[in-house]
């Protein structure tokens, strides 16, 4: 995993450790959706790793476990999807990818809970995920605007269950 801060050395009773930030942070996993799983970005666990100089013990593994995704319905038309993807990227692809790709450190929408694809307008206007780093964005789009980006993601998750290789968009 990528180093995130410069580590630190310190005395503890005698013993000397070396600690460091650890995880993916910056923009590489937080937006480059396949890229960065193609880069072998796959465990974006933040961690602080501390060792004893002199010790022994390993670091235990990590076990990432992905969640069985179910299908939802997304019967839209060409141009309703369309108009879901030009809102999507305008607005959302900065922080969880092109195509609704996520990198792994932001949740990729592919892949949400079915409650979140109706909590949407909470979410995205009210400002229900704040505490979490969500940012509300009803200063700039209406709730027209948040049903077009339902609408493309629920598109892009019937496409990922189908196997459907073709682009994001």
């Amino acid at each position: 995993t990528g180093i995130i801060a410069a580590p630190v050395t310190y005395l503890l009773d005698g013993e000397q450790y070396v600690a460091v930030m650890a995880g993916w942070g910056g923009s590489f996993p937080l937006s480059a959706g396949e890229a960065a799983k193609a880069a072998g970005v796959h465990d974006l666990t933040g961690r602080l790793l501390v060792y004893k100089l002199g010790g022994q013990a390993k670091l235990p593994v990590h076990e990432v476990r992905e969640r069985e995704i179910a299908a939802l319905p997304a019967d839209f038309t060409p141009e309703e999807v369309q108009a879901g993807s030009d809102t999507y990227h305008r607005w959302c692809l900065v922080c969880h990818g092109p195509g609704a790709i996520s990198g792994g450190v932001l949740p990729d929408l592919r892949k949400a809970a079915p409650e979140i694809y109706d909590s949407l307008e909470a979410i995205v206007l009210g400002g229900a995920f704040e505490g979490n780093g969500m940012p509300r964005f009803d200063r700039w789009l209406e709730p027209t605007d948040v049903a077009k980006i339902r609408t493309y993601l629920l598109a892009r998750r019937a496409r990922m269950l189908a196997g459907d290789p073709s682009s994001p968009r």
